[in-house]
């Protein structure tokens, strides 16, 4: 996916901006420039101060996994929605039933396209 939004950009992958706005451990940073995409911002910082203080980086995509509380999924999904730039986020599958989610979606403009794997995963996270 992240190789189609460059080249619909006509970019190559290294020069493809993506944000991450939820640090974790900064793996992230490590595992997609292993794939050839060395232009991430993924730093330990606020989100919610990145947004208030009006201080998000220049990026072409969103890629990232919010915490699992309904806040900060709200709170990720409500700036995808807004930002005007295509957006990956891996959410919860119980999403669409939660309060904000149809009123969001029916506001906006976009449409979410799903993806849903056929055999469980595994998300692990830092420590295991």
């Amino acid at each position: 996916m992240l190789q189609t939004f460059a080249k619909q950009l006509k970019k190559p992958k290294e020069e493809l901006k993506i944000y991450d706005p939820y640090y974790c451990d900064g793996k992230i940073a490590k595992d997609l420039g292993e794939l050839g995409y060395t232009d991430v911002y993924n730093k330990c910082e606020d989100f919610g101060k990145v947004l208030k203080d009006k201080k998000v980086p220049k990026h072409d995509i969103v890629v990232t996994m919010p915490p699992l509380s309904e806040e900060s999924i709200e709170k990720c999904f409500k700036f995808c929605i807004r930002n005007d730039k295509p957006w990956m986020i891996l959410l919860p599958y119980y999403l669409h039933k939660l309060s904000f989610y149809k009123e969001l979606v029916e506001a906006s403009k976009m449409r979410p396209f799903y993806v849903v794997p056929h055999d469980d995963y595994d998300c692990s996270s830092p420590g295991g």
